[in-house]
């Protein structure tokens, strides 16, 4: 047997999965911050601009989502709607 590991994003709108999307093995925050400025939004496509206008952000505490270029990505595109370690929610 051999050990291996995954780091895979999915979202969660009401009833409905968002991905899910293969993130790389070795996640820091530049890698992360890459993902929520080119992958997410093509992820979020389908989703009707009135509900992405209500949506939170919400993610661990994992070091790659607590990088200074993280936050301030959601600062601007989530402001005051995402949850996460110094952020403006919780």
């Amino acid at each position: 047997q051999y050990q291996f590991s995954l780091n895979v994003w999915v979202g969660i709108i009401g009833d409905c999965l968002i991905g899910p999307h293969f993130l790389p093995l070795r996640l820091n925050g530049g890698s992360y911050c890459q993902f929520l400025e080119e992958k997410l939004p093509i992820l979020l496509e389908d989703v009707p601009l009135h509900i992405r206008h209500q949506m939170w952000f919400m993610h661990d505490k994992a070091p790659a989502q607590f990088s200074l270029n993280v936050r301030q990505h959601l600062n601007a595109v989530y402001p005051n709607c995402w949850i996460g370690r110094r952020g403006p929610q919780l």
